[in-house]
């Protein structure tokens, strides 16, 4: 009868062994999902981070460049209405001068 006794107390306590083993691999496994969870939720605020900054500057090397390109523009216009202004003096005398050998 002990024997028996002794047989169920075994039983009994490899049965809780093994509930206990299976709940602390379930914690495991959720602490596991959580802390990859977690540092994927890290990488992506990095990502958008590198994104944001790539962009930002992005939007100054582009505004730099139209800003360089307006500059330039505005100076080629300043020189085109330099030669277009001395060629202008130029015809202006030439028709003066026709009108006046009229």
């Amino acid at each position: 009868m002990e024997l028996i006794r002794q047989i169920k107390q075994a039983e009994q306590e490899a049965r809780d062994i093994v509930d206990q083993g299976r709940a602390e691999t379930v914690l495991l496994a959720e602490e596991g999902r959580n802390k990859h969870a977690e540092q994927t939720s890290i990488a992506q605020a990095q990502r958008r981070k590198a994104i944001d900054e790539a962009v930002a500057q992005a939007q100054e090397q582009g505004q730099a460049e139209v800003e360089q390109l307006r500059a330039q523009s505005q100076e080629q216009i300043e020189q085109l209405r330099q030669r277009a202004s001395a060629r202008m003096d130029g015809c202006v005398e030439r028709v003066v001068q026709e009108i006046g050998n009229l």
